[in-house]
């Protein structure tokens, strides 16, 4: 006797066909592609028309065809279940089964069609897309490098300007007075004292190469080297003798057949001992220690400085 089956939906009807074997509700959704909460109401349809069986095994509900509840067309019988292996999930045999025509078109088209997944896309709190970072071009980064340079260059230029300006400046007031623009200066122990009213200079001859010419023996001068670098602290000291303490000495630098006397005097001790310094450019010196009041010279010496 042919039973009459029921009208099911197609995708119940898919459902249906896959239940071969005890099968569960993941596996189920794994064959279909369709959520958990749509393969149970299927499988509420299919219970409510007694066409499955469940069981409880390993506290997992599977279902399975009833016995009873194959379709009038079916030609040959249900293919065995397949062998599941370990470490591999359970195949899902579909028997072959005539359906309705209706019913089977509309299966083959949801197997034939399944809904594309949604791509993925990146968003912020508001829903707008995120937007890319702004690129930097290259070109900037090189144009701030040469700006850079070009300020620095201009900076160094400027500086040397001002310099040579202010050189020039104390040089000139330096001819004008009389005194020598040159830096020169006393030891820092031995007190000095300003110039006042200095005597016109002597008058000599042409610088000559020999590193000294003898004086009148009373001021003598102790070297420790004849050449210095520039702008070095060249050391002058020496010995007044006879000369009582705190007189005031002075050095001079020959220039133009003329003597001219450094800006600052180093005085003389208790034993006469005096020292000084100069501090000079590249050149040659002829340079002299003198008692300006006495009118008392020491020997002339030679000084490079290269």
């Amino acid at each position: 006797m042919s039973r009459q089956f029921p009208r099911l939906s197609a995708e119940v009807w898919h459902t249906y066909l896959l239940l071969n074997r005890f099968v569960s509700v993941a596996e189920l959704r794994t064959a279909t592609g369709l959520p958990e909460a749509a393969i149970g109401q299927h499988l509420a349809t299919l219970r409510e028309q007694g066409l499955i069986d469940q069981e409880d095994r390993g506290g997992t509900t599977v279902y399975r065809r009833t016995s009873a509840s194959s379709p009038d067309v079916q030609s040959e019988p249900p293919a065995a279940p397949a062998e599941e292996q370990p470490g591999h999930a359970p195949v899902l045999a579909v028997t072959d089964r005539a359906a309705p025509p209706d019913i089977a078109a509309g299966a083959d088209r949801s197997r034939a069609s399944p809904a594309a997944p949604a791509s993925p896309a990146v968003l912020f709190a508001d829903g707008d897309p995120a937007p890319e970072p702004p690129a930097v071009p290259a070109k900037n980064a090189v144009r701030r490098a040469v700006l850079s340079l070009l300020a620095a260059i201009g900076l160094v230029l400027v500086i040397a300007l001002v310099w040579s300006q202010t050189a020039d400046r104390a040089d000139r007031s330096g001819t004008a007075t009389g005194e020598d623009p040159t830096v020169a200066g006393s030891d820092p122990t031995a007190p000095t004292t300003p110039g006042d009213g200095d005597p016109e200079a002597t008058p000599t001859g042409d610088p000559e190469d020999t590193p000294t010419t003898p004086g009148d023996g009373t001021l003598q001068l102790e070297f420790s080297s004849y050449s210095g670098e520039p702008f070095e602290t060249v050391p002058i000291q020496g010995t007044y003798v006879g000369a009582e303490p705190g007189t005031s000495l002075r050095v001079q630098r020959q220039a133009d057949g003329t003597w001219v006397s450094f800006p600052l005097r180093a005085v003389t001790d208790e034993d006469g001992n005096f020292s000084t310094f100069v501090e000079l450019g590249p050149g040659r010196y002829r340079l002299r220690v003198t008692d300006v009041a006495e009118d008392v010279v020491s020997e002339v010496f030679l000084l490079r400085i290269a």
